[in-house]
């Protein structure tokens, strides 16, 4: 026969824990910005092409304001969803990236610290993220590699 648990002098169940998946923790602690930015990312590869631009512009406007480090992130995840096969995620993606690129070669004086954002940093950057990575077994694992 089964008893009921033994409760502590709260009332609570001793075997209460935090049942939330560690996904789903590591979203919980992004804040309300961060929130908004991945609404953005995805609307960057939405099929309505009305969206995607929305998205952009209101992406542009966002990292304007932004501190280097969201900055940087920011520039990572465009150059990621370049290799995206995700509905029109490229389209949206590459619109983003280079209206933000527009705006620094415009302006460089203007530029943010900590982040270089100068045309041979970029492409160093879009080179480091896109290669393919070995694999244990010597198999590569193949991405979509951006060729300037």
């Amino acid at each position: 026969m089964a008893g009921k648990r033994a409760r502590d002098l709260n009332g609570e169940d001793e075997t209460t824990h935090d049942t939330t998946h560690p996904s789903r923790k590591r979203r919980v602690e992004f804040g309300v910005a961060d929130a908004k930015l991945a609404a953005l990312y995805n609307d960057l590869s939405d099929d309505v092409k009305a969206t995607r631009l929305k998205a952009a512009a209101d992406l542009i406007r966002a990292l304007a304001e932004a501190d280097p480090e969201a900055l940087d992130k920011s520039l990572t995840r465009l150059i990621r969803g370049l290799c995206s096969s995700r509905k029109a995620a490229r389209s949206g993606f590459s619109v983003a990236l280079i209206e933000i690129l527009k705006l620094t070669s415009k302006s460089p004086t203007t530029g943010v610290e900590g982040v270089d954002l100068t045309l041979p940093a970029i492409i160093d950057k879009i080179v480091l993220i896109t290669q393919p990575e070995e694999q244990s077994n010597n198999k590569v694992r193949h991405h979509r590699v951006i060729r300037i």
